[in-house]
């Protein structure tokens, strides 16, 4: 996937232990920003409600996305711990990107939802 402000990622998603969720993120540097790229991460449930949201800078900002070099690659591996009633449930991962500095919004290319989330996955 891509978004316009120069990043691409990739997600390596699996569950462990029962109440948790391992992301492994593979950021890439497509071209250099002056904006610090932080993420939306939203769980949302069938009904497409927002069970949680996790609001984090990218690589926990040790590495800002405003220093990246093109064509730098980062590994970052995020756990989630999910609320113990959605636990046994489906839900689903969305995701968006803002500029920590002024709040903004990072537009993504391709298929979005209404609130400018992309799908990443469900979990079952």
């Amino acid at each position: 996937q891509h978004h316009q402000s120069s990043v691409s990622e990739e997600a390596g998603i699996e569950e462990s232990p029962p109440n948790s969720l391992n992301i492994d993120f593979f950021w890439r540097c497509l071209r250099p920003t002056q904006k610090d790229i932080n993420i939306i991460l939203d769980i949302v449930d069938k009904d497409n409600r927002l069970i949680m949201r996790k609001k984090r800078p990218i690589c926990y900002r040790v590495f800002p996305t405003n220093s990246w070099k093109e064509g730098e690659v980062f590994k970052e591996r995020l756990r989630i711990k999910i609320p113990p009633a959605y636990v046994k449930n489906q839900y689903r991962l969305k995701i968006a990107f803002f500029d920590y500095r002024n709040g903004r919004i990072c537009k993504i290319n391709g298929y979005k939802d209404n609130l400018g989330r992309a799908f990443l996955t469900e979990v079952r």
